[in-house]
């Protein structure tokens, strides 16, 4: 693992490989909105884009 000057690696694998995608999006933005060093303080947001399956086609799609 890599040493870090500036912020702590906080990130567990084990944990996010448990999760589901929108889980692990709330994962992430839960460790990056803990540490007020990096955090956008009353604004900002976490996106993560996904394939999912489109309702109409059936084909598989980016969504975000």
């Amino acid at each position: 693992m890599s040493t870090y000057t500036h912020v702590t690696y906080d990130w567990d694998d084990a944990k996010a490989a448990s999760l589901d995608p929108v889980n692990r999006l709330v994962y992430r933005s839960n460790l990056l909105g803990s540490d007020q060093r990096i955090t956008n303080t009353g604004g900002g947001n976490t996106s993560s884009k996904i394939v999912e399956t489109d309702p109409l086609t059936g084909e598989p799609v980016e969504v975000l």
